[in-house]
């Protein structure tokens, strides 16, 4: 067992975070804890937005990842989009959360250019996961503010991917957080 090393991929709803996570789990090994896990559970009583839904999604991350670190299952992968119904201090829970059981967070967020993400959040692949995949709805959740940056313990990784392909910003990730590879 090794302790928790956690690695959260942020970013606007549609730039990839979960391709690039299944990339990232096949190249280190890492488990794969993507948001929506937790969300669909949650969205299965709770309205998307309501204080029980928002209670709970965030205790439910926050408990699972604390267990994880306890438990010291070793790499973990997170994805998380901005969404402003979340507490802009998660990832600060979220390290202290870990911490306290020698876990280790790293932090990666993923960029692309407004054309590339309008195109992708389309994507159909998307609807599988229960994901926004409307356009028009998307850029006016935008207009309104719902995806507001996020404040991080420490810096994070950023990555431009509008031109990359999955496998290479996964193969980057690894690179620049020193990460094992699978096996």
């Amino acid at each position: 067992m090794r302790p928790l090393d956690l690695v959260v991929l942020c970013s606007l709803p549609g730039v990839g975070k979960l391709t690039v996570a299944h990339e990232l789990h096949r190249r280190t090994g890492y488990a794969l804890f993507h948001n929506h896990l937790v969300v669909d559970a949650v969205m299965a009583l709770f309205p998307f937005g309501s204080p029980p839904f928002v209670d709970l999604r965030e205790s439910l991350w926050l408990q699972i990842l604390s267990r994880a670190a306890r438990e010291r299952v070793g790499g973990v992968i997170f994805t998380y989009a901005y969404d402003r119904s979340v507490d802009p201090r998660l990832m600060f829970k979220l390290r202290d959360a870990v911490a306290g059981d020698g876990g280790r967070v790293s932090w990666v967020e993923l960029a692309c250019e407004q054309a590339e993400l309008q195109r992708r959040v389309t994507h159909a692949d998307r609807l599988r996961y229960n994901k926004l995949s409307s356009l028009p709805v998307y850029l006016e959740l935008q207009r309104d503010g719902a995806f507001p940056a996020i404040e991080y313990p420490a810096p994070p990784l950023v990555i431009e991917t509008t031109r990359m392909a999955a496998a290479d910003v996964a193969a980057l990730i690894a690179e620049r957080l020193a990460l094992p590879a699978a096996g």
